[in-house]
């Protein structure tokens, strides 16, 4: 504020989000067990892959094999965005070898809430997939620059919501400055 009031760069203004940590849900590797056994068969590929990739669903139906490239993936984020997603081999084998290519939007999300619901849970959509990802990430480890990156949020903040899950953060950040 003070650099600006000076002249000396453009004013900005930080703006916090409120954040609803109420839809933060993420599956453990047991409930991913148990989910996967109430799914259709053709949907297991495309939630393992997603779950690995931490893509939006509309994102998901639309990787081909031809978008991978190694083990990166070329996809088309949220807008007009164009990211680089790195891949376990679990995720290019995934990709290689199932065609989703007649899944259909509605009917996935549709289909995969009556698994949910089957499993006992009315909290779980298949967004609950992407914060998976984001979770178990964290919970190893990974930085929430790295994740915000993976995710391609627009801002830190988004991330932020999963910075409780990092093991021993303070610890380790500490440990920094010896």
């Amino acid at each position: 504020a003070e650099a600006a009031e000076r002249g000396l760069v453009s004013e900005f203004r930080l703006k916090l989000e409120k954040l609803d940590n109420a839809r933060d849900r993420f599956l453990s590797k047991d409930e991913e067990e148990k989910l996967m056994i109430h799914l259709p068969p053709e949907m297991r590929p495309l939630v393992r892959f997603t779950i690995l990739t931490g893509l939006r669903l509309s994102e998901a139906l639309a990787v081909r094999p031809q978008h991978v490239q190694g083990n990166i993936l070329r996809a088309r984020l949220k807008g007009t965005k164009l990211g680089r997603i790195p891949l376990t081999d679990e995720a290019v084998t995934i990709i290689n070898e199932n065609d989703w290519s007649g899944l259909y939007f509605k009917s996935v999300q549709r289909s995969f809430k009556r698994a949910a619901l089957q499993c006992g849970w009315d909290d779980v959509t298949f967004h609950t997939l992407r914060h998976t990802t984001a979770s178990r990430l964290v919970q190893k480890g990974a930085s929430l620059v790295q994740v915000k990156e993976l995710l391609g949020h627009n801002s830190i903040t988004t991330t932020q919501r999963y910075a409780h899950l990092a093991p021993d953060y303070g610890e380790a950040l500490l440990k920094l400055l010896d």
